[in-house]
């Protein structure tokens, strides 16, 4: 009798589009509020042409990735794994063989987790809430995340698409505050740095683009992943326009050398917009009330990821998936409150955003010698059947 949590992994319940709100959803977190400033300080105004190679860079990450995955006629990466064991081992030997993967993967989850859940904390003391314990605004998130993420997979992905249009709602108001406070020659000089500091400019970019290593687990999971491609690279491109459109944004109003002094520059770009006739005011608060949105969305992604690799990574029938999750959540808080202050925090992020493109090479390396080998095994056996 197959166990429950094997037939759970076997159903496509993933649609192309929910794909794209999937990866749209878990490219853009807490770095929204404070990129600007690390690539600026770098380029400077060329911070405008670097963050779009940062994104082809993405882009072409996200392209190999899934390449390699559909080669694996739409299983994540346990199943994966499971395939270019072959049809002679056994079921545990496969699932021995994909715990060294599932285990990488999750390090990279849960450092992700626990930056992002105690970024979102430190804004929320900083802007809206100075008075509450720290550890009440992360226990309130994680513990909410947990919640969802202890339910099958379907309930994860309705939630991605539910949330997806509150996206689109920063916009306008980015090219308002453009529009009535921009300045054009703060975009100027341009092409004023050396090679070095390209490179440090286009890897701090880069990095800001994280999270697409949840496809790992995900494409197990779509209906049609054969269109894996296009629903990505859509997802990449719409990513990368908000991205930049902030950037924009924010470098015309403040100008390179004020950015240097901000520590959350996209919700001081909301605070200088001015409604005519004032009819509405603190527009940062539902500005915030939006990026909570998609740092909530992150979370949801990233957690779900992270329990769906531990449940197929050491066959964990589904009963179980709320143990799991919730389990998951006192060391998520525990890792989240160690760094003192904030100053860690952005470090941290820094190293777990390194971490995460390391990996995805390391592994997808390690499934091209498997798949390598496995193939020189089978022209062995035909060989010796042959004579």
């Amino acid at each position: 009798m197959r166990a429950k949590s094997d037939q759970s992994a076997n159903e496509k319940v993933i649609t192309p589009y929910q794909s794209f709100c999937l990866l749209v959803n878990t490219l853009i977190g807490v770095g929204i509020l404070s990129f600007q400033r690390s690539i600026i300080q770098e380029v400077g105004p060329d911070a405008i042409w670097i963050l779009l190679i940062g994104g082809l860079v993405t882009l072409a990450e996200v392209v190999i990735l899934t390449k390699v995955m559909q080669r694996f006629s739409g299983n994540h990466i346990v199943g994966a794994v499971a395939q270019l064991g072959g049809k002679k081992k056994s079921q545990r030997s496969k699932t021995i063989m994909a715990i060294p993967f599932v285990l990488i993967l999750a390090v990279i989850w849960f450092s992700a987790l626990s930056f992002v859940s105690r970024m979102f904390g430190e804004v929320l003391i900083t802007v809206v809430l100075p008075r509450t314990p720290l550890v009440v605004l992360m226990v309130v998130l994680l513990g909410v995340a947990a919640a969802v993420a202890s339910n099958r997979l379907n309930v994860l992905v309705r939630f991605s698409e539910f949330l997806m249009p509150f996206l689109f709602l920063p916009l306008p108001w980015l090219f308002a505050v453009w529009v009535q406070e921009g300045d054009w020659n703060h975009f100027l000089p341009l092409f004023q740095v050396d090679w070095a500091h390209v490179f440090k400019g286009v890897a701090g970019s880069f990095l800001t683009f994280s999270g697409a290593s949840v496809l790992f687990m995900f494409m197990g999971y779509y209906q049609q992943p054969q269109k894996a491609m296009q629903s990505h690279t859509i997802g990449v491109g719409f990513v990368t326009l908000i991205y930049w459109v902030t950037l924009l944004s924010t470098l015309a109003v403040f100008g390179a050398y004020e950015m240097n002094n901000l520590v959350w520059p996209s919700l001081d770009l909301i605070t200088v917009l001015t409604v005519p006739g004032l009819i509405l005011e603190r527009l940062e608060s539902a500005f915030l009330s939006i990026w909570m949105v998609t740092v909530f969305t992150t979370l949801l992604n990233l957690y779900g990821a992270l329990v769906d690799g531990l449940m197929n990574g050491f066959q964990i029938k589904e009963r179980y998936r709320p143990y799991v999750s919730w389990g998951l959540l006192p060391l998520l808080l525990l890792t989240a409150h160690a760094p003192t202050n904030v100053f860690q925090v952005f470090r941290w992020g820094e190293w777990s955003g390194w971490l995460e493109p390391i990996t995805i090479v390391i592994v997808l390396l390690c499934l091209f010698l498997l798949s390598l080998l496995r193939g020189r095994q089978n022209q062995g056996r035909q060989a010796d059947a042959s004579t």
